[in-house]
């Protein structure tokens, strides 16, 4: 992971940044490598040209402040706003359909949050949300970023001991407490 980030007082976040993640090759799924831009940075106007639509004019709309653009080998795809309010759209001739995930076993009856309190606490109720699988990974990946940011350049992670390569980082991963405040 490696970031560039408009200045860092390490007070409070940089008004914008832009965190390069590099994903290794897993089972049957490509390596491949995610770019996440913030505060007014957007990647280069060749891979979001064709989402802009034509206003009354002929000429190119802006594209929303927060959306998610995927560019993958046959097509690229675009949500404007942070949850996809303003639509989803494919380019080049290739068609949206619904994708079938696989349904969960149940809304979660007490809201995600009751849910984890229950796995923390090793309730016996299965939880509907993944936790292990799913969000903490996604979790760890995001919070590697923050840590790119806050170092302003590369770093590289040890998942199994949940280290990074600069020990300057531990700081921020693991509070030293003093005795009689250790967790």
């Amino acid at each position: 992971v490696e970031a560039t980030t408009s200045g860092h007082d390490h007070d409070s976040y940089p008004a914008k940044s832009q965190i390069k993640f590099d994903f290794p090759a897993i089972g049957d799924r490509a390596a491949f490598t995610f770019h996440w831009y913030d505060g007014s940075n957007r990647p280069s106007e060749d891979l979001y040209a064709d989402f802009l639509t034509p206003d009354k004019d002929g000429k190119p709309t802006a594209l929303s402040t927060s959306g998610c653009l995927i560019v993958g080998d046959k097509c690229s795809m675009y949500a404007s706003g942070d949850y996809a309010e303003g639509g989803i759209r494919v380019n080049k001739g290739v068609e949206l359909t619904e994708v079938d995930y696989p349904k969960p076993p149940g809304e979660p009856e007490l809201g995600h949050v009751q849910e984890f309190y229950d796995a923390i606490g090793d309730s016996k109720k299965k939880a509907v949300s993944n936790f292990i699988d799913y969000a903490g990974p996604l979790t760890e990946t995001i919070l590697l970023g923050n840590l790119a940011v806050w170092k302003e350049g590369p770093v590289k992670w040890n998942a199994k001991d949940l280290t990074p390569d600069d020990p300057s980082l531990m700081a921020i991963v693991k509070n030293e407490y003093r005795e009689g405040y250790e967790l």
